[in-house]
């Protein structure tokens, strides 16, 4: 006996998905690689065959989504950061280096330019300037 796909309507004729489907091992991993290597939300939902909406609603909905991406997102985030690192040990490169200490010692290497002034109680009012 022949089964028919069932189908959303209204939903450009994509297959109907559960979300428990992308929460076993082989759907985690799909997800992570996908992540890992930088496809936009948008094309993980279209590779996962549900539209952009419905992922950011599993999201909401489940927090092992919630989870697989922060933890993707962060593997990402470390990749970079270690070959910046790199790139300022190794290669000496000052925009690197600059960039790399603005954001990790922000408060003694950002850019801002501090006044000091007075007001007509002689309290000191400072001001940032960035």
């Amino acid at each position: 006996m022949e089964t028919k796909e069932k189908k959303y309507s209204g939903n450009r004729g994509l297959k109907l998905v559960h979300p428990e489907e992308w929460l076993t091992e082989e759907g985690i991993e799909k997800l992570q690689e996908w992540l890992r290597n930088g496809v936009t939300m948008a094309n993980v939902a279209t590779n996962m065959g549900i539209s952009t909406r419905t992922l950011y609603k599993w999201i909401h909905e489940y927090p092992e989504f919630q989870d697989i991406i922060k933890a993707a997102r962060q593997q990402c985030t470390d990749i970079v950061e270690n070959a910046l690192y790199k790139h300022c040990v190794e290669d000496r490169d000052t925009k690197a280096i600059i960039f790399w200490l603005k954001n990790k010692r922000s408060a003694d290497w950002k850019d801002r330019n501090e006044q000091e002034n007075y007001n007509h109680n002689d309290e000191k009012i400072v001001l940032e300037i960035r």
